[in-house]
């Protein structure tokens, strides 16, 4: 099964629980299923910082959502390209985002009972 890395933007205040929440709150919206989502750990872009993920389900779909709603992603397409609100977009090194993780934690993941209650609703 391919593991899909990626990218969300960490807004002030956040933390890997925090992002990932509101990564699987999209993808229960959008019927996407994947079985654990993995924080792997964060890192900066400039001067943004992002929280990187590894994923069995094609994210794109959510991805584009949050972007849509106003958080930096990082995909890959062609290369992996960092998109930022406002338009500006670069090409992150696939060493940065395939790199061994620093700090991994792995989220149940949509397909599994009780995923809510890692984040604390019933």
């Amino acid at each position: 099964m391919s593991k899909f890395h990626f990218a969300i933007q960490a807004k002030a205040g956040d933390d890997r629980s925090s992002v990932a929440k509101v990564f699987f709150e999209k993808a229960q919206a959008s019927k996407v299923a994947f079985m654990s989502l993995e924080s792997l750990d964060d890192f900066t872009v400039g001067t943004h910082r992002f929280m990187r993920f590894r994923v069995d389900a094609n994210p794109l779909p959510i991805l584009e959502e949050l972007f849509v709603e106003g958080r930096g992603v990082i995909s890959l397409t062609d290369a992996y390209r960092v998109r930022l609100p406002g338009g500006r977009t670069a090409v992150v090194p696939h060493a940065t985002m395939q790199a061994v993780a620093r700090a991994p934690y792995a989220f149940r993941g949509t397909k599994q009972k009780h995923w809510e209650r890692q984040f604390g609703s019933a």
